[in-house]
């Protein structure tokens, strides 16, 4: 075999390597969340967080503020959703949602806010994940995380990310 032909040959098992590697990239594992496209911009549309809070079971308080929420469709489906709340209300809203698992100091949910939102950083921050099984309208189950971000303590915000995967 001359060389023209060995350097086909490498190139050809490297994009094969290449596109077998890229395969797995939208398939997560319960722990992660897929990653959001990039032309995705938040809203607070009612009729598009009527949807979000469906799809995650969640139970938001009145005196809760819709800061944004963003969604992905595809072979998984995503929200990403953000609230500010009085203080008190946090324990109602994670309670209501039926959020099985308690809340560990730190960041444990390391992907994106909704668009223009950013996370607080040290001991004001709370993190947990669940999965919410298929019922009430749900044909999948829900995988939930949630930050509790209390970097203002009298507006803390209350971030979830709601996939199927």
């Amino acid at each position: 075999m001359d060389n023209s032909a060995v350097l086909l040959l490498v190139a050809a098992v490297t994009l094969a390597a290449l596109a077998l590697a890229g395969c797995g990239q939208g398939s997560t594992g319960d722990d992660r969340v897929p990653e959001r496209s990039a032309g995705e911009t938040a809203t607070t549309d009612q009729g598009v967080v009527q949807e979000a809070v469906a799809f995650g079971g969640l139970a938001v308080p009145t005196d809760a503020e819709v800061l944004g929420v963003q969604h992905q469709s595809g072979i998984d489906d995503m929200y990403v959703l953000a609230f500010a709340t009085p203080p008190d209300s946090i324990e109602a809203m994670l309670t209501g949602s039926g959020f099985s698992t308690a809340l560990t100091p730190g960041r444990e949910v390391h992907q994106r806010p909704v668009d223009g939102l950013e996370f607080g950083t040290g001991d004001e921050i709370a993190s947990g994940q669940d999965v919410l099984a298929p019922g009430e309208g749900r044909t999948q189950r829900v995988n939930r995380k949630v930050l509790v971000d209390r970097a203002d303590p009298d507006r803390p915000v209350v971030h979830w990310w709601l996939f199927t995967t």
